[in-house]
């Protein structure tokens, strides 16, 4: 089978703009469930910050599901992506959120990996 990747379209609406590809997933949807599955878990604010520091952190609003989102951005679903972003449901941390997680020891974030990106949930205002 030949690589049949293209770029993530949306990509630079995470942050800056980046030259990130994203491999179209040849695997049943079960199969990539539990592939996400397996790169889940809670994390604590140390384990996250570096990926934050490199802009690769995403927050989901708590009333979608991480393995969803994930699912969509894995297999470059931009249409849903995109309209999660728009509706200010999967979106970039504020630096007010990363200044109190900093000084959060132990709380900890549900959190989805999904290459490049690590998705937390979280509580999100909605303006």
């Amino acid at each position: 089978m030949g690589d049949r990747r293209q770029p993530l379209s949306k990509a630079k609406k995470f942050g800056t703009p980046c030259t990130v590809t994203f491999t179209k997933l040849l695997m049943s949807d079960s199969d990539l469930i539990a592939q996400l599955k397996s790169g889940s878990g809670d994390s604590q604010w140390h384990d996250l910050a570096p990926h934050a520091g490199r802009d690769a952190l995403i927050v989901v609003h708590p009333s979608l599901e991480l393995l969803i989102v994930g699912e969509a951005i894995a297999t470059d679903n931009a249409a849903l992506v995109g309209k999660w972003m728009n509706g200010g449901l999967i979106r970039k941390p504020t630096l007010e959120e990363l200044d109190e997680w900093s000084r959060d020891a132990v709380r900890k974030f549900p959190t989805l990996i999904v290459q490049p990106f690590v998705l937390i949930s979280g509580s999100i205002t909605l303006d």
